[in-house]
C-alpha cells in the first residue's frame, strides 16, 4: 500500500523494541525464616505419621454442637418419610400480583400512548 501523500509521513519511533520488565540492579536479601517454621515443618513431617497429632491443636479448634447435618438412620431402624416440602403461597401470590400490577400500568401507558 502506498504512502497517502496527504497524510503527514509516518513516525516509526513507536516500533522501537522497548524492554518489557527493566532488571533491578540491587536485589535485596532474602528474608530470613521465621521463628515458628522450624517447629511448623517438624509438626507436619510428624503428622502423618503419629494420628494423635490432631489432638494436639484440638484445643484450638472451635467446639462441635454434637448435631449432625444428616443424622441418617441405623441399619436396623426403617427410613422415616421424606418431609413435605413447604408451600410458598404467600410468596407466590405476592408475585403473581406484582406481575399484575405491573401488567396493567405498562398496558395502559401503551394504550393512552396511541
Amino acid at each position: 500500500m502506498a504512502d497517502d501523500p496527504k497524510r503527514p509521513p509516518v513516525d516509526d519511533s513507536a516500533t522501537v523494541p522497548v524492554p518489557l520488565v527493566d532488571q533491578p540492579e540491587n536485589t535485596p536479601p532474602p528474608l530470613p525464616p521465621s521463628p515458628g517454621s522450624a517447629e511448623a515443618d517438624r509438626w507436619f513431617d510428624d503428622a502423618p505419621t503419629r494420628p494423635s497429632a490432631l489432638t494436639d491443636i484440638a484445643s484450638s479448634l472451635p467446639p462441635r454442637s454434637g448435631v449432625l447435618s444428616d443424622p441418617g438412620t441405623l441399619p436396623g431402624e426403617p427410613h422415616p418419610p421424606p418431609a413435605a416440602a413447604p408451600t410458598a403461597w404467600g410468596l407466590m401470590g405476592l408475585v403473581a400480583a406484582t406481575a399484575l400490577a405491573v401488567g396493567i400500568v405498562i398496558g395502559a401507558l401503551i394504550i393512552r400512548g396511541c
